[in-house]
C-alpha cells in the first residue's frame, strides 16, 4: 500500500505472507524511486543475513544506511507475537497477530494510521486442485 509523506519521494508498506507457512511473513517499507527497503521486518524468519549469521527461524529487522544498505540486523523488543511457532499457524489463527505486528511497525516507521484504516484479513488460499487422470510414468 502506499504511504502518504511530507518527502517528495514515493514508499510503499508491503506485507508478505507465505501462504504454505503463514507464521513466517515480512514487512517492508520501501523507498519507490531507489528500490531500497528502508526497513524490513521478518517474522520468524529464516535465512543467512550478509554477514554470515544464521537466523533459523528468529524474528529480526534490516535498517538500511547509506554505508550499509541493509546488512544492520537486529532482534526487535517492540514487536508484540510470539517468538515460537504457533501451533495452529493458519492464516485466520494468525489474523489478530498479524494486525498488531503491522500495527507495531508501522509505530517503529512513524507511519501513521488515518480514519480511512480498516483492516482485511489475508484471504484464505485457494483450494488445491485435485490431480485426477493424469498417470505416472517410469
Amino acid at each position: 500500500m502506499p504511504v502518504r509523506s511530507d518527502l517528495p519521494d514515493r514508499f510503499d508498506l508491503v506485507f508478505r505472507i507465505k501462504v504454505d507457512l503463514a507464521w513466517e511473513y515480512t514487512l517492508i517499507l520501501r523507498h519507490l524511486p531507489s528500490g531500497a527497503n528502508i526497513r524490513r521486518l521478518d517474522v520468524r524468519g529464516t535465512h543467512r543475513d550478509r554477514t554470515g549469521e544464521d537466523y533459523i527461524c528468529r524474528t529480526h529487522k534490516h535498517r538500511w544506511s547509506e554505508a550499509r544498505g541493509n546488512k544492520d540486523v537486529y532482534e526487535p523488543t517492540d514487536i508484540r507475537h510470539e517468538a515460537t511457532v504457533p501451533l495452529d499457524a493458519s492464516l485466520t489463527a494468525l489474523d489478530e497477530e498479524y494486525r498488531r505486528v503491522l500495527l507495531d511497525f508501522m509505530g517503529e516507521c512513524n507511519i501513521t494510521v488515518g480514519d480511512g484504516y480498516n483492516w482485511v484479513s489475508p484471504p484464505a488460499p485457494p483450494p488445491t486442485l485435485p490431480l485426477e487422470g493424469l498417470e505416472e510414468y517410469p
